[in-house]
């Protein structure tokens, strides 16, 4: 799919919800409240909201090599990292 997308120079759409795995543990990291954060013990970077570690997220599978089962891989990097994202909406936190 990214393949596509870069050879047809399309935006890469991400929908990031933040609050969809919010709890009461977790209100102030997802409401960007002040909070010790969430350490990835992967890469050692310290999140301290829900918003960018969803995105990181995103942005680090992209980087990814693709699934061997795959027929399409996105052999260039460089298209890649130059690729445009854009959020396409996201949500806030309600009572309902």
């Amino acid at each position: 799919m990214l393949g596509f997308l870069i050879s047809r120079n399309s935006p890469f759409m991400i929908n990031p919800y933040p609050f969809f795995g919010c709890s009461e543990e977790t209100l102030d990291y997802a409401l960007f409240r002040p909070n010790s954060g969430v350490l990835d013990p992967n890469t050692k970077l310290r999140y301290t909201n829900m918003l960018d570690a969803q995105l990181d997220a995103v942005f680090s599978t992209m980087k990814l090599p693709s699934d061997s089962s795959s027929s399409e891989t996105v052999d260039d990097l460089e298209a890649l990292l130059a690729m445009e994202e854009r959020w396409t909406e996201t949500n806030s936190a309600s009572s309902g």
